[in-house]
Parts: structure tokens; C-alpha cells; sequence
């Protein structure tokens, strides 16, 4: 699983951390893992990125520590991380997970789900990322609802996409 706005950081810190597929994971049951930030991880023959976080936009109406933690968001040591994980393969990937869109791809989510885009910082972030990188696939979950822009970028929420469907085009 990737992180996004709706995990608790906090008991997610408290896991056993282990190396798994080329990246570090938070072992959440068995079969279960929290793909940490970052990393290059090798599944099924495909390389994957996950940069997870997403931007609260109803942070009046949750908890901070309960509903609601500034750890949603990268911090910059995550992003000291992601930027030699990504030159250790030359850039290529097969599959991007930043779970939130970068701007200005970001802002038709938003605004088709009456959402603002309040996120505008981490949209900027996640553009600076996508902009670094070539990839096969680019997956987020910006806002409720299933939508495919192109096929390189499409927005997954209900919808499970198995990894074996991606194949390395280098």
C-alpha cells in the first residue's frame, strides 16, 4: 500500500521496517506492506516509485494526530531519498505512484469534485518529481472515482489494477 492522507503516520512508524523488492516497507501483516517513500521497488519485473501524500483540504474539519497529521505530506529527508533511487536507474520506471496529481493535471480533479486546490504545494512537488523521471505509467487517486486522462496517467480509486499488466518498455 501507498500512503496517502487517510493512514495514520504514526502507527504506521511503529512497524517492523524491513528491505523488501529493493525498498524499505513497513510490515503491516504478512502478506501486507507499506511501500515507504522514495525507493525503487522491483515487483513482477516492474520498477515502481511510490512517492505517496496527498494534500488535506478539510483540515478544518479533522484532528490534528487523529484525523489529520503534517507527516502527509514528503518531507524533504524522502526527498534526499527519492533523487539518488531514481539516478540509480537511470530516471526509467515503469510505474509512478504519487498519488496526488502534479498541478496543472491536478486542478480538473479538484474542480470536478468541488475540491479547490488547496494542495497547490504538494501538486508543484509531485510535477517537479514527474518532470524527472520517464515512466510507463503515472497512478494517483487524487479525488473519488475512476478516470483514464491517457494511458499514461490514470486516476485509480475504486478500481485494482494488477501489477503484471505493466511490462518494462526499456
Amino acid at each position: 500500500m501507498v500512503a496517502g492522507n487517510h493512514e495514520n503516520p504514526h502507527a504506521l512508524a511503529e512497524l517492523p521496517v524491513r528491505e523488501w523488492s529493493g525498498g524499505l516497507v513497513h510490515v503491516v501483516r504478512p502478506h501486507v506492506v507499506h511501500v515507504m517513500r522514495g525507493g525503487v521497488f522491483h515487483i513482477a519485473g516492474t520498477a515502481v516509485v511510490p512517492m505517496g501524500g496527498a494534500a488535506i483540504n478539510a483540515r478544518q474539519y479533522r484532528n490534528e494526530g487523529r484525523s489529520w497529521w503534517p507527516e502527509e505530506r514528503p518531507t524533504e529527508e524522502e526527498m534526499d531519498h527519492f533523487r539518488p533511487s531514481i539516478n540509480r536507474v537511470g530516471r526509467r520506471v515503469d510505474r509512478f505512484v504519487p498519488l496526488e496529481a502534479h498541478a496543472p493535471r491536478g486542478e480538473v480533479p479538484c474542480r470536478e469534485h468541488v475540491r479547490g486546490c488547496r494542495g497547490a504545494q504538494l501538486q508543484t512537488l509531485m510535477g517537479e518529481l514527474d518532470g524527472r523521471l520517464d515512466y510507463r505509467v503515472c497512478l494517483f487517486d487524487q479525488c473519488p472515482g475512476d478516470k483514464r486522462w491517457d494511458a499514461q496517467h490514470p486516476m485509480i480509486f475504486r478500481d485494482i489494477a494488477p501489477i503484471e499488466r505493466c511490462r518494462a518498455r526499456f
